[in-house]
């Protein structure tokens, strides 16, 4: 999971990663954001969806889920491919702003 705080780390697919910049190494034309909180029963079912339309469109893309869930949504998210960024519940608007350093940038 990525964390806002200091001592979390960024987690995925392909394990822990030390920084944002690590996971910024492959190209990326597309970053899909998306809030959850507390959503167990549907956010499986949800980043296949996104995979799914990435493949379909033949775009490079990344599936973020900004999560303050107190149920086992971020790990069915990163189950199924998505990286998490844990985040405080502060509201929607702050969870966008939260995730704002980690979307990778097409150089």
């Amino acid at each position: 999971m990525i964390g806002v705080e200091k001592q979390e780390a960024w987690r995925g697919v392909e394990g822990d990663l030390d920084t944002p910049a690590e996971h910024a190494a492959d190209a990326c034309e597309l970053s899909i954001v998306i809030p959850c909180l507390n959503e167990e029963l549907c956010i499986g079912e949800f980043v296949d969806w996104c995979h799914k339309g990435l493949r379909d469109a033949d775009v490079s893309g990344e599936i973020l889920i900004v999560d303050s869930s107190t149920d086992r949504s971020p790990e069915i998210a990163e189950a199924h491919g998505a990286l998490v960024l844990s985040v405080p519940k502060r509201g929607l608007g702050r969870a966008y702003i939260d995730v704002i350093p980690h979307i990778r940038k097409t150089p």
